[in-house]
């Protein structure tokens, strides 16, 4: 009884002690998530500079365009914090910053953009437009450097 008891406990802090290290992905698996998860928040910025502009031509019903702009804030939140969550391979932890502080970077953008759409802020759409263009540049290169 007192054997068994010692396994299962031997048993449970081997199990612990594994399960408690975040996995470390290969270089490639890494260059693949970092590629990806640029391109899809370059995506979200382009869906925004888009609502902007048809929302800036009254082409876009005003509801539409905030349900856009959140949905595009929320799925890039949701890429930047899987991606930031990866613990990156040995000799990579330089570049999944650099990488994890542009993504952050984009989807501040995405907040401050939605946030001037929801106070109707009309004047700040043609700047906020040139951002976005400039910051979907950024994860472009750098989507382009990573792969």
């Amino acid at each position: 009884m007192n054997t068994l008891r010692g396994l299962l406990i031997i048993l449970v802090l081997a199990l612990c002690a594994t399960g408690c290290r975040p996995s470390e992905p290969s270089p490639a698996d890494w260059r693949q998530k970092a590629g990806q998860s640029l391109e899809d928040v370059a995506s979200e910025l382009a869906t925004a500079q888009l609502t902007l502009e048809a929302q800036g031509d009254a082409k876009l019903l005003a509801k539409t365009g905030v349900v856009l702009l959140v949905d595009a804030e929320e799925s890039a939140g949701t890429t930047v914090e899987s991606f930031t969550a990866l613990q990156p391979p040995k000799g990579f932890e330089r570049r999944h910053t650099e990488v994890s502080d542009v993504l952050e970077h984009a989807s501040g953008l995405l907040a401050d953009v939605r946030a001037a759409r929801v106070r109707e802020d009309e004047a700040s759409y043609g700047a906020l437009s040139r951002r976005l263009a400039r910051e979907r540049s950024t994860l472009t290169k750098l989507e382009e450097e990573v792969r």
